[in-house]
């Protein structure tokens, strides 16, 4: 139904805006901090609710009970401000909102929350098991990233002929007579570097696809070949990718789950198949009808304790979620089915 005082009421402060806030905290943290702004009546003991805002819960705490008895029923006080800073000019102190008691302060704020088992005072996230995965469900994307651009470096090993490197230490010292043995050295190591850093500039990076290396065969003195060479290591990189794959897959549908969502509305592809058609609509079916009576509870209960203490003598009118009916395929008409609405 609708009443006209009512609605006039909810639109004088956007209560749209504050459903829509209020739901999404309750989604993610089973919790909604909600302040209570009374209107001038309340001077004078007449109650009356002026608006409603939904807080960030990032910006809001409890203070701690002063009879420490763990309940969130014992707190009488909710702290808001920059937690992140910690600055104390930015901390405002409010009292818990009384619904019973509407008219005791002009600002106040209350926590509406899903009971928590284990818990006393903030409620646990529905998601909360699956944060670990979570942390996991995207790291494909960045390995796949680092293997590109660092794989093919690591996934050699250079042999450069002895005899290649006691050339080039002669050649130093018939350059530089007058070097001591440690300058001579800290040449050769830079020489060694600095062809180390050409090799790494050619064959690493996925820009680098297609180029190659050369160098020269010879024969030392003693009639040794002396050759370089450039021998790939095993790292079994497709077996990696496709065990990150699986665990990826895992934790999307773990993340899903914990969120009660189905994997079929959360379009996750599983070894490259779609959900069908029917899977996705019955999940549509059973998501319409799942939890909608404890979000309306609980994330409603703010505007529901509102409408109640404004409108005293309208019993029996709340605000809520609407409800599809759940029916199945075969019992709907023809003409009515999901396929013929589009």
């Amino acid at each position: 139904m609708e009443d006209a005082e009512i609605q006039d009421w909810l639109e004088s402060w956007d209560y749209r805006a504050f459903v829509r806030a209020a739901l999404v905290e309750y989604t993610h943290l089973n919790g909604v901090f909600v302040k209570y702004r009374m209107g001038r009546g309340v001077r004078i003991g007449r109650p009356w609710v002026a608006g409603l805002d939904c807080l960030h819960s990032q910006e809001c705490r409890l203070v701690w009970p002063a009879n420490d008895s763990r309940r969130l029923e014992d707190v009488t006080h909710v702290l808001t401000g920059d937690f992140d800073a910690f600055r104390s000019r930015t901390f405002r102190r409010y009292p818990v909102f009384d619904k019973w008691n509407p008219s005791r302060h002009e600002t106040a704020i209350r926590y509406h929350s899903m009971r928590s088992f284990g818990r006393n005072l903030y409620a646990i996230s529905c998601f909360y098991g699956s944060v670990p995965w979570l942390e996991n469900a995207n790291d494909l994307p960045r390995i796949i990233s680092h293997l590109n651009e660092n794989m093919i470096a690591a996934a050699y090993i250079v042999h450069a002929p002895g005899e290649y490197w006691n050339e080039k230490k002669d050649l130093v010292r018939e350059l530089h007579p007058d070097w001591t043995e440690e300058q001579v050295q800290r040449e050769m190591s830079k020489l060694k570097d600095e062809l180390t850093q050409t090799i790494a500039d050619v064959m690493a990076g996925k820009a680098n696809a297609g180029k190659f290396f050369s160098c020269v065969d010879f024969t030392d003195p003693q009639g040794n070949l002396q050759s370089w060479k450039i021998e790939p290591i095993e790292m079994n990189i497709d077996k990696y990718i496709d065990a990150q794959a699986k665990i990826s897959r895992i934790a999307d549908s773990s993340t899903t789950s914990g969120f009660g969502l189905s994997p079929a509305l959360a379009n996750i592809i599983i070894d490259g198949k779609s959900d069908s058609g029917s899977q996705m609509l019955y999940a549509l079916k059973i998501f319409y009808g799942a939890d909608t009576q404890i979000a309306e509870d609980i994330a409603l209960e703010a505007v529901n304790d509102a409408i109640r203490i404004n409108f005293p003598d309208k019993k029996g009118i709340f605000l809520g979620l609407y409800r599809k009916v759940i029916n199945k395929e075969d019992n709907v008409s023809a003409g009515d089915r999901a396929s013929n609405q589009v």
